[in-house]
């Protein structure tokens, strides 16, 4: 798969799995999610994070073991998660870019879609798109023998903006469920698309819309349209709590 690279710059002391505590490492390997308001370090919300905290060496704490993780690549893969997921839908893609770190070899670089949303019902179609993401880092990370333990650990922690935006959708825990196995259908059935289409970005930095739905459809549809290929969810996809 290319993309994968060891990252340049001092290694840091350790991950951020390093600094939690049991329950929580538990929680999150079971959930996928980062816990709500969980902060890490010796202001961690939680007395059992502290108590590991205070016994950890002191230095840089990281969310991926990156001597082996390319962050560039794994927030192309990310956002190429959103791009397709959207283009399922039938939605316009604007652009894509993955934006370099400030200054930082080992800080996580930042990524956005911009897209075009005609859906009447957002609810719809925003769990989907936005759980499509974090669902195709862990895919890559899947494929190169590096989802490990604190690499879980790891996207859950970058991708908890994620989870915080389809927690304001407010869905019942079944639709959050059926959100995040249609993201995966999707992310499968389009895996080819999403690994070509974040090739691009990692070398550049950024997509056009039509360069970014151009390099998806020609990798997994062979050019036709990829909207109405995996199907929409029902209305109960949108029922609240």
């Amino acid at each position: 798969m290319a993309g994968w690279a060891v990252p340049a710059g001092p290694p840091p002391t350790g991950r951020t799995s390093d600094l939690l505590c049991t329950r929580h490492i538990e929680m999150i390997l079971t959930s996928l999610v980062w816990p709500a308001g969980l902060t890490v370090g010796a202001l961690s919300s939680c007395p059992g994070c502290r108590d590991v905290a205070d016994q950890a060496p002191p230095g840089l704490y990281v969310p991926y073991d990156r001597r082996e993780h390319d962050v560039r690549w794994a927030t192309a893969v990310h956002e190429a998660g959103h791009a397709v997921a959207h283009l399922t839908f039938g939605h316009t893609i604007a652009a894509l870019h993955v934006d370099p770190p400030d200054g930082d070899p080992w800080a996580g670089d930042h990524g956005r879609v911009v897209s075009q949303c005609p859906c009447k019902i957002r609810l719809i179609c925003d769990p989907v798109t936005t759980w499509a993401g974090p669902i195709a880092h862990r895919e890559a990370l899947r494929r190169v023998g590096l989802l490990t333990p604190a690499n879980i650990i790891g996207t859950a922690r970058t991708a908890d903006p994620d989870a915080r935006a389809v927690a304001s959708c407010r869905l019942s825990e079944a639709a959050d469920r059926a959100a995040r196995e249609h993201a995966t259908r999707i992310v499968d059935q389009h895996w080819p698309g999403i690994e070509r289409l974040a090739e691009a970005p990692a070398d550049t930095g950024a997509l056009s819309g039509e360069e970014a739905t151009d390099l998806a459809e020609r990798s997994t549809t062979g050019g036709r349209p990829i909207g109405g290929m995996t199907g929409v969810p029902g209305p109960g996809y949108a029922e609240g709590p």
